[in-house]
């Protein structure tokens, strides 16, 4: 009996020892597995929420998130808005991305695209699309839901330069994207386009500027429509001008200095788009004559820059337009060049020269423009009676007619433009004193002409 119970102490305390050992190794394994998971949750980054009209090319668990071709997150769910006006996707970013998940930080889809900007999005034929970001400013206010673009953005972060809005009446070809140049070379890009909200006639465009090109905009520069092809008539033939292969297909603005430097310009100055190249150095020649104003119940066609004619000849062009006090008409200012300016009198008519005029009478029908330059490029026309008016005097005010009359187009008053006095009118002024002084010899008396003629052959 004592040999048994000293055996079964012993055989209890074996079986306690080997029970000890056989779970060591699952509690082991189970404190790092929540030790990883709990590191795992303490490092992973934040989440926030994209939103975009289309998820097109987007996986959960797949779709990537990029900056500068570095994959620093991933779409983790892609689900429809509760009003289905969207889709909301879901994403989580490396930690070092959350100090620039800010308000002003940009997303977009990247996939294929043919654009005023060139092909774009090549490599997601293989890899799948993506999204792109662009970090926002470090001093903005962090966010956690954003609105994705509809398309890249042209200002990508370190390339933000002079923003700048051009004024025009129509968009005539430009588009998002489209190139802005400078001597034909690539400085900038349209950014986008909107109407005015104070004056629904205008389009406001707004372009960039690289910050290593900004220098060359100044007070003086002037931008012009660069899309398509440019043509004009003259006595040379036909004319054809395009700035680039790129501006053709796509569109374009194009801009340059004329004449001396201006002042240097702020964001969001304001600038006049021209309708083209020529318009723009003509609108900023300064002829230094005589300005007058056109008074005209609407703006119509005209433009700054246009040409003022003379019978068919450039003599001035428009220098600016508003809306008067009273809003009931519109005023046109019209610089005639100085050397002209004598043939503006009081009883002067103006008249829009753009565009073709048709009149149906009993010889039929007639059809009348200006010229091949007006017709392609408007402008303003005038004329002066036989019965020469006074002089007119800076500032005066014209009535501007809708179209011309063919009896003012015969009007053919004599007015000298050389320099000096005119020497038809001193050779009619030399013969009729010289009859005069015939008549004089005859009846016996006499009188000096010019200090050269006294009482010759006279008793």
């Amino acid at each position: 009996m004592s040999n048994q119970s000293q055996e079964a102490p012993e055989a209890q305390a074996r079986s306690r020892r080997r029970f000890s050992l056989v779970w060591v190794i699952p509690v082991v394994a189970v404190a790092a597995a929540a030790w990883l998971a709990f590191e795992n949750y303490r490092n992973r980054g934040p989440e926030v929420e994209i939103n975009f009209r289309v998820a097109e090319g987007l996986q959960p668990g797949k779709t990537v998130i990029r900056f500068r071709d570095v994959e620093v997150g991933k779409v983790d769910e892609v689900d429809v808005s509760e009003d289905l006006s969207h889709v909301v996707v879901k994403a989580r970013f490396n930690p070092l991305m959350g100090k620039h998940l800010v308000e002003d930080t940009r997303f977009w889809i990247v996939r294929p695209r043919v654009g005023a900007g060139g092909i774009s999005g090549l490599s997601t034929l293989i890899s799948g699309s993506y999204i792109g970001m662009d970090v926002g400013s470090s001093g903005a206010r962090r966010v956690s839901s954003f609105k994705g673009l509809e398309t890249p953005p042209i200002n990508m972060a370190g390339e933000r330069g002079l923003m700048l809005v051009l004024e025009a009446a129509t968009l005539a070809g430009i588009s998002e994207g489209a190139p802005v140049f400078y001597r034909d070379m690539n400085v900038g890009a349209v950014l986008r386009f909107k109407l005015d909200k104070d004056d629904p006639s205008k389009v406001l465009i707004h372009v960039l500027v690289r910050k290593k090109h900004a220098s060359l905009v100044n007070s003086q520069t002037r931008f012009w429509n660069a899309s398509g092809v440019d043509v004009g008539f003259g006595l040379d033939g036909v004319a054809i001008n395009v700035s680039s292969l790129q501006s053709l297909l796509v569109g374009g603005v194009s801009f340059e200095t004329v004449g001396a430097v201006g002042k240097p310009v702020e964001a969001q100055d304001h600038f006049h788009l021209y309708a083209s190249r020529k318009a723009a150095v003509s609108a900023v020649k300064q002829w230094g004559g005589l300005r007058v104003v056109l008074d005209a119940p609407e703006l119509g066609s005209i433009q700054v820059g246009d040409p003022v004619y003379y019978r068919e000849e450039v003599v001035g062009n428009v220098v600016d337009h508003s809306l008067h006090e009273d809003a009931r008409s519109v005023g046109i200012m019209v610089e005639i060049a100085r050397k002209y300016s004598r043939l503006v009198r009081t009883n002067s008519v103006f008249w829009n020269a753009s565009g073709i005029e048709a009149g149906i009478g009993f010889s039929g029908v007639k059809i009348h423009t200006e010229s091949l330059e007006a017709l392609m490029r408007g402008g303003v026309a005038f004329a002066t009676p036989n019965a020469l008016g006074a002089r007119a005097a800076k500032g005066s005010v014209f009535t501007l007619h809708p179209k011309g009359d063919d009896d003012w187009r015969k009007w053919s008053p004599r007015i000298w433009l050389g320099s000096g006095s005119d020497p038809a009118a001193g050779k009619k002024t030399v013969a009729a004193k010289a009859e005069r002084v015939s008549a004089l010899s005859k009846s016996g008396r006499s009188e000096s002409y010019g200090g050269r003629l006294r009482g010759r052959g006279m008793k």
